[in-house]
């Protein structure tokens, strides 16, 4: 006797601005299984209905955020979002950002900002030579 998985409906945001008029939203059905992300949903989307949905990874471990997304109006990495049986998921490309393609979107403008801010160290005194030690070790 099989026991089917079940089954999660991912309603995904769609829109190439060189192409479309206007986004319109495809509803995917994606079987789950225990530990699965929104990333995952995604890859299985591409991999088995539609190779041409557009969405960024890297890392897949919560590290980098090139996967974040809006989950259910929430701004949540793909990667770490988990994803419950029986719910539906709206999956939309971040707010405020210009839409590259379906879930991409461009980052020059906020990467612009965010270095205008100045959000590292900068040193006063010449760096040294000699690698950085502990003193007595």
């Amino acid at each position: 006797m099989s026991q089917e998985k079940p089954i999660v409906k991912f309603k995904v945001f769609r829109y190439d601005p060189e192409r479309d008029e206007k986004p319109r939203y495809e509803t995917y059905e994606v079987p789950y299984y225990r530990g699965m992300k929104v990333l995952d949903a995604l890859i299985y989307i591409h991999d088995n209905y539609d190779p041409t949905l557009a969405f960024r990874y890297s890392c897949k471990i919560w590290r980098c955020g090139s996967c974040a997304v809006m989950v259910n109006g929430d701004a949540r990495p793909a990667c770490r979002a988990e994803v419950e049986p029986g719910k539906e998921y709206v999956i939309e490309p971040l707010a405020n950002l210009p839409v590259v393609r379906d879930l991409v979107v461009d980052f020059s403008k906020l990467y612009k900002r965010f270095t205008a801010l100045g959000p590292y160290f900068v040193t006063t005194k010449p760096r040294g030579t000699e690698p950085a030690r502990v003193p007595g070790h």
